[in-house]
């Protein structure tokens, strides 16, 4: 199994490289061989640096890997890769992750086969998108205090609704965690650990935006 590996550096005259690396498991060891280095001359967004490797890939007549995300991707520095969508990657590489860390021989293989876990994941991945729009739609867009104020009150109030259902045993509000869930029923230990998150979310959004909290013009 073949693997690639996607770092950024900076050089003296302050320009980020990409590197891309190849990793493969040959008669029981690890080895690293270095593909390619390229300036990111204009920007670092996901497109761009998958146009890069893609363009490298056709001129030397490499062929891509079958999963839809061609790569188990290691990602250390590169800035389109944000926290929040390193946990959806995770959540779809889940198999190959396994896969990967069974070659390792590491047990942690064993924590992407567990169920509670991957449920839990699956909510992670709804909340931190659900989080990230709700974060978008702050970022600079404060045409009036009033506007600002009724978004994040308007969030508060979904949070709290959300913790009513999945307190119902209801989880329709999380796509990914539904869909995982299947047509089992949620126990009520994980009902308890979403619950306590949500009520930890409700409290933190309140005290960064409290109502009396004045917002630039």
């Amino acid at each position: 199994m073949i693997y690639l590996q996607l770092d950024e550096s900076t050089d003296v005259s302050n320009m980020s490289q990409l590197i891309l690396y190849t990793r493969n498991i040959k008669d029981g060891e690890i080895k690293d061989e270095s593909l390619f280095y390229e300036a990111l001359q204009t920007t670092t967004k996901a497109a761009y640096i998958f146009r890069l490797v893609d363009k490298f890939f056709e001129k030397h007549q490499i062929k891509w890997m079958g999963n839809e995300h061609h790569v188990l991707l290691f990602h250390t520095e590169v800035r389109w890769l944000s926290r929040g969508k390193i946990l959806t990657h995770i959540a779809e590489l889940n198999d190959e992750i396994a896969i990967f860390l069974r070659e390792y021989q590491s047990n942690l293989d064993e924590k992407f086969e567990n169920e509670t876990l991957n449920l839990s994941l699956s909510y992670l991945v709804d909340i931190f998108s659900l989080l990230n729009y709700f974060n978008l739609s702050m970022q600079g867009m404060f045409p009036s205090n009033n506007l600002s104020t009724e978004k994040v009150e308007a969030f508060k109030r979904k949070l709290s609704l959300w913790k009513r259902r999945t307190q119902g045993g209801s989880v329709g509000s999380f796509r990914s965690f539904e869909e995982k869930l299947g047509d089992k029923t949620i126990s009520p230990m994980l009902v308890e650990k979403v619950v306590a998150h949500l009520s930890h979310l409700e409290t933190t959004i309140s005290k960064y935006f409290p109502k009396d909290q004045t917002f630039p013009e």
